[in-house]
């Protein structure tokens, strides 16, 4: 009973001594330079996977100067627009990050099928069957470029 009558007593204290809230302006600069090198970043990435660029080494350089420069211009921007700008650019970039990643490795990835074994080819290593044994057949496959194969 002692003890609940202190908590009850510690919380009313606490209650009734709260200070005033103050209002106080919040800055943007974080969201606005987050969201612009995202969309830099993106934008330069893209573009290059579009138009065919092969060697890693472009994606990495491209991808560094463009989120640099992206978040300085997300910087100057936040500073001189609403707050308003810096979430929808922060929120541009996260939606935007998945189809940029999946067409980036689409167009990274090697296309060409792996080589298609022909009926001779195999038939060559199959030539006497073990008795009991039926001929080789060849059978249709699946080819997924994602999984390397066939299945």
């Amino acid at each position: 009973m002692r003890r609940l009558l202190s908590c009850l007593l510690l919380g009313a204290a606490l209650i009734l001594s709260s200070a005033n809230a103050i209002a106080q302006e919040t800055s943007s600069k974080g969201e606005g330079a987050i969201g612009g090198a995202l969309l830099g970043a993106e934008v330069v990435v893209f573009s290059e996977a579009v138009a065919g660029v092969e060697p890693l080494w472009a994606y990495v350089l491209g991808t560094g100067l463009a989120a640099a420069g992206g978040a300085y211009a997300g910087l100057r921007i936040a500073e001189n627009s609403d707050p308003d700008v810096s979430n929808w650019m922060v929120g541009a970039g996260v939606v935007l990050l998945l189809p940029t990643v999946v067409w980036v490795g689409d167009a990274r990835e090697k296309t060409t099928p792996p080589e298609p074994v022909t009926i001779a080819r195999s038939q060559e290593r199959f030539a006497q069957p073990p008795l009991g044994k039926t001929e080789f057949q060849a059978r249709p496959g699946v080819y997924l470029p994602i999984v390397s194969g066939r299945f």
